[in-house]
């Protein structure tokens, strides 16, 4: 594989964009559920070390600057600034969506529906199977925008085991491109023209496409995440694609050669995500995307090699594929 375009997509996607703040596993338990925009004008927001004025001030943060925020709870909510941990005001807070780049891997028995807004009625865009890896962009409560390469929308973040990425999330990208408008391109909320715009990107920036929706592409940079017209991008697409085992038992192996050592064995119809190929096409580099138990560990979202005639890619040209 190009690990140069693997290095340079992955560090758009964990590079935090204008809008993001660190992500701080901490206090909170866990990942922000939302960040907010200290709003206070007459001086800078408290870090109160219980929900209670007259507790001691842990630390500060200053006007317009952005806070992690684990919980809400009337009043007061549960924040981290720069390593400080602790209660602050609500009032004192513009609170909204966490810009993460976080990996989450579908914990459920059933496939994982990606909707269109943060709404259980709402359309779905597409599925993923269980031990899917998504990456995330964005967490607003018990929800979080995910994209598998293929679909991007919301899903109960209750569904995901969420965590710092171990593998390799460009490998989820299904395509890079480059900003040619003459002007700043607008980044929009929905694949919408109407839509609100909530960022701009200037003439050759480097963007990672997440997903596809008619005129749109979800586009994720360090400038920036949203909703762009494809018409304003120099698209080039990946060779990747989703398949599944098509006959069984079938060895994951470290290397691509039948000589190499066993990873695991496969079931039929086992899902996963096609990365990279050998020279001669006849062994493929994959990401399993389902759980299996690997020295003793239920263990999902890990790679190895296996025999292309084991592989159904449906009409997908493996000759894509980069190679390695």
């Amino acid at each position: 594989m190009n690990r140069l375009l693997r290095g340079f997509v992955l560090t758009i996607l964990i590079v935090s964009s204008l809008f993001t703040a660190a992500v701080v596993f901490g206090q909170g338990g866990g990942v922000p559920s939302n960040q907010g925009v200290v709003t206070k004008n007459d001086g800078d927001l408290g870090i109160y070390a219980e929900p209670n004025v007259g507790s001691e001030i842990l630390g500060t943060a200053p006007n317009g600057s952005t806070v992690d925020i684990f919980s809400v709870d009337g009043l007061w909510a549960e924040v981290s600034y720069e390593g400080v941990s602790g209660y602050a005001l609500t009032s004192d807070l513009e609170i909204g969506p966490a810009h993460v780049n976080l990996q989450g891997i579908a914990a459920t028995q059933s496939d994982v529906a990606l909707r269109t807004g943060q709404d259980i009625q709402a359309d779905v865009v597409g599925t993923v199977p269980p031990g899917s890896v998504l990456g995330i962009v964005e967490i607003d409560g018990v929800w979080a925008l995910a994209y598998d390469g293929d679909h991007i929308g919301w899903t109960f973040t209750n569904v995901l085991d969420i965590s710092d990425p171990t593998s390799d999330l460009a490998d989820l990208v299904q395509s890079q491109a480059v900003t040619t408008s003459d002007t700043a391109v607008a980044l929009r909320a929905a694949p919408d023209i109407s839509s609100e715009t909530i960022g701009t990107l200037e003439t050759d920036t480097a963007v990672v496409v997440g997903a596809e929706d008619g005129v749109f592409a979800y586009v994720i940079s360090d400038g920036g995440n949203g909703w762009a017209f494809k018409a304003n991008l120099d698209i080039t697409p990946r060779g990747r694609a989703h398949a599944t085992v098509s006959a069984a038992p079938a060895n994951l192996r470290e290397e691509g050669s039948k000589d190499s050592a066993q990873v695991t064995v496969l079931g039929l119809d086992t899902p996963l995500l096609l990365l990279a190929r050998n020279e001669a096409g006849d062994w493929l580099y994959v990401r399993v995307q389902s759980e299996y138990y690997i020295g003793g560990e239920l263990t999902s979202g890990f790679e190895g090699w296996i025999s292309a005639s084991l592989v159904d890619a449906g009409d997908f040209d493996l000759s894509t594929l980069p190679v390695e």
